[in-house]
């Protein structure tokens, strides 16, 4: 009975991570429903799962803590319950620490805090087109302040605490995403060379009809700006861009293809003996996790997608909104 929960722990999350993938890739927009699920019950499954190794009042404090960002994240509440809900998640994730400085387990949950945060920095500066991308990396950080141990996971890599603090589950999630999605570019590079367009952005976007741009899961690379066709990068109003194009009688323009970063965490995990002392730590601990994204409202999106951060954390708005 002892690996039942880290399997639920593991598996609730893959299988809803598995959903919202297939969701991104077949029209790029993933209900925030997933990132309730995920950090719900990731959260609830860590606390459980650590609670005899790292202490009742960690795993509860790094649990309630999880929830609060949560709920901060996919929620719009006015500015005082916003910073009521950001005062209490801190205060939550600093108990555990100041009850025990030597807990490797509270301060899992306070890098998983960070991380959180540095996700939607990422997100703010660009680094994360996608609010569905920054909201699911922000998710697996709160489902897993820790890595899953068990005998019945499979073994990618086994990082020692401290190192674990940083690279944790939801880095090497972000990690395995940002290598796999280099396939992306290598597909937009064949197709370039057949074509024989070779240019500086030939690893990153491509040419298209602006008709067939339309309908495509693709982003304009290039706009109109005083008469002459410039590049262009970011988040962008496609069809107002679109039009532009069409009205000075251009025919093809280059794009941005919508890769879909949503990926399953195949197989980031600890070990296979159960949660065991890491190595170098004063105190058992489970590392890291992985955590959810933003989303804001897109006139050509409707309210559930996560492709566009809505909201929640001040999102920067799309231009010409």
């Amino acid at each position: 009975m002892e690996g039942i929960p880290t399997l639920v722990w593991v598996l609730v999350p893959a299988v809803v991570l598995a959903h919202a993938a297939l969701s991104d890739i077949r029209s790029r927009e993933v209900s925030d429903a997933h990132w309730v699920l995920l950090g719900a019950i990731g959260s609830v499954c860590c606390a459980w799962v650590s609670a005899e190794d790292a202490g009742l009042l960690s795993a509860v404090c790094v649990m309630s803590g999880s929830m609060v960002l949560l709920a901060y994240m996919l929620t719009d509440f006015p500015r005082i319950a916003q910073c009521a809900m950001l005062l209490s998640a801190a205060v939550l994730f600093a108990i555990p620490i100041m009850s025990d400085p030597d807990s490797g387990y509270a301060w899992a949950g306070a890098a998983s805090a960070v991380m959180f945060f540095l996700f939607y920095a990422m997100y703010e500066v660009g680094l994360l087109q996608g609010g569905a991308d920054a909201k699911c990396l922000m998710a697996v950080a709160l489902a897993f302040p820790v890595y899953p141990m068990s005998e019945h996971l499979p073994v990618l890599w086994d990082v020692p605490y401290p190192a674990s603090l940083i690279v944790n589950p939801s880095f090497s999630v972000m990690t395995i995403a940002l290598v796999m999605s280099l396939a992306g570019a290598l597909c937009v590079l064949v197709r370039n060379l057949v074509d024989g367009d070779v240019g500086p952005r030939m690893l990153t976007t491509y040419r298209m009809p602006v008709a067939e741009a339309r309908d495509a899961f693709v982003w304009p690379a290039e706009r109109m700006s005083d008469g002459v066709l410039v590049p262009c990068r970011g988040y962008l109003e496609k069809s107002g861009i679109l039009d532009e194009l069409e009205d000075a009688g251009i025919g093809e323009v280059r794009v941005t293809p919508m890769l879909p970063f949503v990926l399953p965490p195949g197989g980031v995990v600890r070990g296979r003996d159960g949660h065991r002392e890491p190595s170098g730590s004063p105190h058992r601990s489970t590392r890291s996790a992985l955590r959810p994204q933003f989303e804001h409202l897109s006139p050509s999106r409707p309210v559930t997608s996560t492709r566009y951060p809505r909201r929640v954390i001040r999102v920067r708005p799309h231009p010409g909104q």
